[in-house]
């Protein structure tokens, strides 16, 4: 891989469900819905394909955990600014991830819709 081109290997978690308060409704503060995240975890895999030991990885239980555990600490308004947020944790607590591909889903946003979101990839500076 040359130094200046982003990684191309990637730990993938899809379709990751989790019911929070999300919204700019009154019942939408109230009543909890799904979202749905889907990422890719941009990352050099080799020095776990080198040790196979998981401080050589990402923990990718972990960081579903640690999206979870985000969602239900508080209630949130806009699913924007609720993807920022993740992004930035997922950067400060997973230092091997080199860049984030999220795209996160709200399936009952729009009653014509099957879901709407927003899809947003940032790297590591």
């Amino acid at each position: 891989m040359n130094r200046s081109s982003p990684p191309s290997d990637f730990i993938f978690i899809d379709n990751l469900r989790i019911n929070t308060l999300i919204g700019i409704h009154a019942w939408e503060q109230v009543q909890p819905q799904p979202l749905v995240f889907s990422l890719k975890l941009y990352c050099d895999f080799t020095p776990v394909f080198n040790s196979a030991q998981l401080e050589d990885s990402i923990d990718y239980a972990a960081v579903a955990s640690t999206i979870e555990l985000h969602c239900q600490a508080k209630a949130h308004r806009l699913i924007e600014t609720l993807a920022h947020d993740i992004l930035t944790r997922l950067l400060n607590d997973f230092p091997l991830i080199q860049g984030i591909e999220l795209t996160l889903a709200k399936p009952h946003a729009v009653a014509a819709s099957q879901q709407v979101g927003l899809q947003v990839t940032r790297w590591r500076t």
